[in-house]
C-alpha cells in the first residue's frame, strides 16, 4: 500500500508575504501561507514575480568567457525567464482536447486518475503537466475533469459485458455435459457461482439464457458429430478385424476387437449390434491384409483431413468475428458524426447503420444520456443542495440560465416548440428530483452506519440492565470503582444522537424535516444488534 503523500520540505520564499513553496514526499509542489492557511498546487498570480526572481537567483552565474569583451561594446543582459502562457491563443474547445488528452496519458502509469475520486485527491498527479493550463480557469478544469472522468467510466463499464460473458461461456462448458439440461435446473445449481451473477448483472437473466440455449445447440451438434464419426470408426474397426460374417454374439469376441477403443466410442451394445448388422449386410467385407492396412491408412488420412478442416473453419470464423467487431465499430463512428438529434426517427436513420437497430438505439441513449446529464447539472446549480427547493423556483432559473439557454437541452425538452415534442423539462425535472432524494436518503443512512458513536452506544442501550456489562476502573487511589456502561448509556437520549450528527452535511439536507429524520434516527437504533461481548477499560 502507497504512503500518503505528506509535506517534506518547506522554505520561505522572499519578497512574499510569509509565502512557502512546500515539496511533498513524493515529490509534489505547492504554495502555501501560513497566517491565512491558503494552499494552492498552481503557484498563485500575486507571488509570480517574487518565485520567478528567486528561482533565477538561485540558478548558478555562467562561467566567465576568456576572453572578456570589448569595453566598448555595449551588452544587452538577457531578461529572467518569464513563464509565458502559450495556450493563450488556444480555443476552448482546443484547451479542452488537450487537456483530456493529458488525462488519457496518464493511463497505465502510476499516476493513472482514478475517475471515481476527487478532483482534490486526483489533482497533485497531473497539476505539474504541461497542458494543465491548456484551460484558463480552475472552474473549466474542474469541469473538464468531470466530464473525463464520466467517459473513462463508461469506456471500463463497457469491458466488462464481454468478459462476463466469456465467464458465463466457460462455465458452461465445464459444467453443462447434457443436452438434457434444462435452465432453470442450471439456474438452481449456479445462481451464486460469480460468472452466472456477473452475467445476470451485465445482460440480466434472459441474456444467461440466451447463452445457455446456444450452448445447448452447439453441444446437440457436436454429440451428433462425434456419434458420427465414432460409427464410422467402428464400421472401419469390423472391416479390419472380422474376417468372416457370423453371428455378432460370436463376432464381438474377436481378439483385438473390444480391447480398441473404437469399439467403447460407440457406447450402446444395441447400436453396437445394429452397426455389425449393416456392416455384414456390405458387398464385398472380405478383404485382404493388404486391402484392410490401406484402408487403415486412409481412414487416418480422413482423419488427418477432417482436423485441417476444422482448424480452417475456427481460423475463418476468427477471422470473420473480427471483420464483423471493425464493421460494428465503422457504424458506430458513423452514427457519432451524423446523428446529433436524440429525439431521431429510427426510419430516418436506418440506412445508416445497415438495419442494426440496436446500435441506434444505443446512440440514442448516449445522446439523450448527455442531454440529461447537463440537465441534471443545471438542476443541482440552482437548487444549491437544499431538497425543499421544488421545480417552481428551480425551472424559471433554470430557464434563464445562459447555459440553458445557450445549449441544445431546450430543443431537447421541447421548449422551442418545434417538431414533435418526446419530454418537458417538467418530466425530466421531476425523475432527477427523485433520484435526488433517493440519493440523500440513501447517504443519510450511510452516514448513520460510518458513525462510531451512534453504533456504539446505540447497541449498548439495547443491552438488558440486568446482564452485567461493566468496565473496571483500576485506579490507584480509588481501587474496585466500577462505572457501569449502561448506566451512561441510559443518560443518551435521541438529542444526544443528533447533537453528534448535527454537523454532517447528509444530516443538515434534511433540515425541513427534523421530524422525519429523527424518525430515521430511531428507526436506525432499534434496528442495531446487542454488542456480543463485554469491554474493559483500564484507566492509567
Amino acid at each position: 500500500m502507497d504512503e500518503p503523500d505528506k509535506p517534506k520540505d518547506k522554505v520561505p520564499i522572499p519578497g512574499t508575504d510569509g509565502w512557502l513553496r512546500v515539496t511533498t514526499t513524493h515529490g509534489h509542489v505547492f504554495y502555501a501561507q501560513k497566517k491565512t492557511k491558503r494552499s494552492e498546487w498552481t503557484m498563485p498570480e500575486e507571488i509570480r514575480p517574487a518565485v520567478l526572481a528567486w528561482e533565477a537567483s538561485l540558478e548558478p552565474a555562467p562561467k566567465k568567457m576568456r576572453t572578456e569583451a570589448p569595453e566598448d561594446e555595449a551588452t544587452t543582459p538577457e531578461p529572467l525567464p518569464v513563464e509565458a502562457d502559450e495556450f493563450a491563443h488556444l480555443s476552448f474547445e482546443e484547451g479542452k482536447v488537450l487537456f483530456m488528452d493529458m488525462l488519457t496519458s496518464l493511463n497505465g502509469t502510476p499516476r493513472e486518475v482514478n475517475p471515481i475520486a476527487p478532483w482534490d485527491r486526483e489533482l497533485p498527479k497531473f497539476v505539474h503537466e504541461r497542458a494543465y493550463r491548456a484551460l484558463p480557469t480552475l472552474e473549466d478544469r474542474q469541469d473538464v475533469f468531470n466530464e473525463w472522468c464520466k467517459y473513462r467510466l463508461r469506456e471500463k463499464r463497457a469491458k466488462k459485458p464481454s468478459a462476463s460473458q466469456d465467464a458465463f461461456r466457460a462455465l458452461l462448458r465445464a459444467q453443462v455435459a447434457s443436452t438434457r439440461t434444462t435452465f432453470a435446473a442450471f439456474r438452481d445449481a449456479f445462481q451464486r457461482d460469480p460468472a452466472y451473477e456477473a452475467m445476470v448483472r451485465d445482460h440480466a437473466e434472459s441474456g444467461a439464457a440466451s447463452l445457455f440455449e446456444a450452448w445447448l445447440s452447439e453441444l446437440k451438434q457436436r454429440k451428433l458429430q462425434q456419434a458420427e464419426a465414432a460409427e464410422q470408426d467402428f464400421l472401419a474397426l469390423l472391416t479390419e478385424k472380422i474376417s468372416s460374417k457370423d453371428e455378432w454374439a460370436v463376432a464381438k469376441k474377436t481378439p483385438g476387437l473390444a480391447t480398441d477403443p473404437r469399439y467403447d466410442a460407440v457406447g450402446s451394445a444395441t447400436r453396437r449390434s445394429e452397426l455389425y448388422q449393416a456392416w455384414c449386410r456390405r458387398p464385398s467385407q472380405r478383404l485382404s491384409k493388404e486391402e484392410r492396412q490401406a484402408q487403415a491408412l486412409e481412414h487416418r488420412e480422413a482423419q488427418v483431413r477432417r482436423e485441417h478442416a476444422k482448424h480452417a473453419r475456427h481460423a475463418h470464423s476468427a477471422r470473420s468475428d473480427a471483420l464483423e467487431e471493425q464493421y460494428e465499430t465503422d457504424l458506430r463512428q458513423r452514427l457519432v458524426d451524423t446523428v446529433r438529434d436524440p429525439w431521431m426517427a429510427w426510419e430516418d436513420a436506418k440506412h445508416l447503420v445497415d438495419g442494426r437497430r440496436a446500435l441506434f438505439d444505443e446512440h440514442m441513449e448516449h445522446l439523450r444520456g448527455k442531454r440529461r446529464d447537463l440537465l441534471a447539472k443545471l438542476f443541482a446549480k440552482h437548487a444549491q443542495d437544499a431538497l425543499q427547493t421544488g421545480g417552481d423556483i428551480i425551472l424559471p432559473l433554470v430557464r434563464a440560465d445562459p447555459a440553458y439557454i445557450e445549449s441544445a437541452l431546450p430543443r431537447f425538452v421541447g421548449d422551442t416548440h418545434q417538431g414533435q415534442q418526446h419530454t418537458t423539462l417538467e418530466a425530466e425535472f421531476d425523475a432527477w428530483d427523485q433520484w435526488r432524494h433517493a440519493q440523500a436518503r440513501r447517504e443519510f443512512q450511510d452516514m448513520l452506519r460510518e458513525n462510531a458513536f451512534v453504533d456504539f452506544w446505540g447497541r449498548l442501550q439495547k443491552r438488558d440492565k440486568g446482564e452485567a456489562d461493566t468496565v473496571e476502573a483500576d485506579d490507584e487511589d480509588d481501587e474496585g470503582t466500577m462505572v457501569s456502561l449502561l448506566d451512561m448509556a441510559s443518560q443518551l437520549d435521541i438529542q444526544a444522537m443528533e447533537s453528534v450528527l448535527k454537523m454532517d452535511k447528509r444530516y443538515k439536507v434534511f433540515a425541513h424535516v427534523p421530524e422525519q429524520r429523527t424518525a430515521w434516527v430511531r428507526a436506525y437504533l432499534q434496528s442495531l444488534s446487542v454488542p456480543k461481548r463485554a469491554v474493559r477499560l483500564r484507566n492509567e
